[in-house]
């Protein structure tokens, strides 16, 4: 019985190369045909350029300077019978989808993988946080944060400092100019 998994994790995540390492062994282990499995991964660089390696560690000996960074990986295995894909992007999506020949193999292998990535990958739990900071909205934010906090405050001392009226009401004329000069000085 064939199946189809897809699954997209909205949290942003850090890639290291031992994560591209694992990924390669939960796939290539959990495919039974492993022997036929081809993993290729596809490069998309900040130059519009994409570049597609054999193997984990071509992609880990790459260089990832300013120019040449890289924007998005997309992790394909294939064979007969079973074709995996794994997309990491900069803008903070990661998606998956798998379709096997087997329902048993698609539902293991998607779990070996759901788990592996929220775990370990996905783990930017403030994204916005990193958002706000992508597109200079921090300081703004924490600026208006400032201001809006200062007017709390000092709306609240002034409501504390003023005397109130039903006290003032009942004194005389000397009476409101000794509780004027104790509350001023």
């Amino acid at each position: 019985m064939k199946a189809r998994v897809k699954s997209k994790f909205g949290r942003g995540f850090l890639l290291l190369e031992e994560h591209l390492l694992k990924i390669d062994d939960i796939i290539t282990k959990r495919i039974e045909s492993n022997d036929k499995v081809k993993v290729i991964y596809n490069v998309h660089r900040a130059d519009d350029a994409l570049i597609t390696y054999d193997s984990a560690k071509d992609v880990i000996s790459e260089e990832n300077s300013n120019i040449d960074r890289i924007k998005e990986i997309e992790i394909e295995a294939k064979d007969d019978h079973t074709n995996v894909e794994i997309v990491f992007s900069s803008d903070y999506n990661t998606s998956m989808s798998i379709e096997c020949g087997q329902r048993d193999t698609a539902l293991l292998l998607s779990s070996d993988l759901k788990s592996y990535l929220n775990s370990e990958i996905c783990i930017q739990k403030f994204y916005w946080v990193t958002n706000l900071i992508k597109y200079r909205l921090f300081l703004p934010a924490i600026m208006t944060l400032i201001i809006f906090i200062s007017v709390i405050v000092v709306s609240w001392q002034r409501a504390q400092s003023r005397p109130p009226k039903v006290q003032t009401q009942s004194m005389n004329t000397d009476q409101k100019l000794e509780y004027i000069i104790e509350h001023m000085g």
